[in-house]
């Protein structure tokens, strides 16, 4: 199998959203944990730093962030008061709506640029690397991935 040279994307091209000054003054890790706060509506540190596979010091730092820029709230578990629960405030549901649209403008204006059949070929492509993905994360029993990817069902602990 050919090894793949020099392809980090993120670091040799320019974050458009980032470029975008609609979105000044949130990070791409803003972003991310915006809108995994807005997949989950309400999670716990621990939980995001699980998902996002981000080490509870980082995260920390951009939920304060988030929570000085008025993003996201946080609120005593009624059943543990030691866990916090987060969750979106308006202007965080906002800064998601937008977020999502500002994606969505961006990856079909990309997508626009291919005939119907790469489009095809690509999705199908990119689906059967989803699955491998998931097989090799249960192969590894790599719990974590396993849960992000859909198939936590049958990881062992």
């Amino acid at each position: 199998m050919p090894k793949l040279q020099n392809h980090n994307l993120t670091s040799s091209y320019p974050c458009p959203l980032l470029e975008d000054g609609k979105h000044r003054g949130i990070t791409l890790a803003q972003c991310h944990v915006l809108l995994e706060i807005e997949n989950l509506v309400k999670t716990t540190t621990k939980q995001l730093s699980e998902n996002l596979w981000l080490d509870k010091s980082t995260l920390s730092r951009t939920v304060d962030r988030l929570d000085k820029q008025g993003f996201i709230k946080r609120d005593s578990s009624s059943q543990d008061r030691r866990f916090t629960i987060l969750s979106l405030t308006r202007k965080g549901i906002d800064k998601c709506q937008s977020l999502n649209r500002y994606n969505d403008k961006l990856y079909i204006s990309l997508f626009e640029r291919f005939a119907q059949t790469d489009r095809d070929r690509f999705f199908r492509l990119f689906g059967d690397l989803i699955l491998a993905f998931s097989d090799y994360c249960q192969e590894k029993n790599l719990c974590r991935a396993n849960v992000q990817m859909g198939c936590g069902k049958d990881c062992k602990k």
